[in-house]
């Protein structure tokens, strides 16, 4: 199993060094990578891996996507996001995105440095 997984992590690294940021594919190697390390209880890898699919453009309309980031985010116990998530499934299930774009990128840039680097604002601690 050991071998297995060791391979797996080597074709997933291959992939996305090899596919451009903006590529539907990219998307879906971040998405099926997420899953795979969700499956291993890996689950901050997984929601990084799930946060850099949704912040593609294919990936941010994808209910799966927003599902398994959900169901992440219950197995690390931060509820709020949990939440989040389904709002946000049942928003695509009507044909729309909850919120605006900024409420949005703060929702996929949750660490106090990435808003600190961008300059979205103040950085409570």
């Amino acid at each position: 199993i050991v071998i297995a997984s060791t391979r797996a992590e080597t074709l997933f690294d291959y992939a996305l060094r090899l596919t451009k940021t903006g590529d539907d594919n990219r998307a879906k190697y971040l998405a099926s990578l997420a899953q795979f390390e969700y499956s291993r209880e890996n689950y901050r890898l997984a929601q990084h891996a799930i946060i850099l699919c949704i912040n593609d453009d294919y990936g941010k309309h994808n209910p799966k996507h927003w599902r398994l980031w959900a169901d992440i985010a219950e197995k690390i116990g931060d509820d709020r996001l949990m939440e989040q998530c389904r709002d946000q499934i049942k928003s695509l299930m009507n044909g729309s995105m909850v919120g605006n774009k900024a409420d949005l990128r703060d929702l996929l840039c949750k660490a106090p440095w990435h808003r600190k680097i961008f300059n979205y604002g103040e950085v409570g601690i």
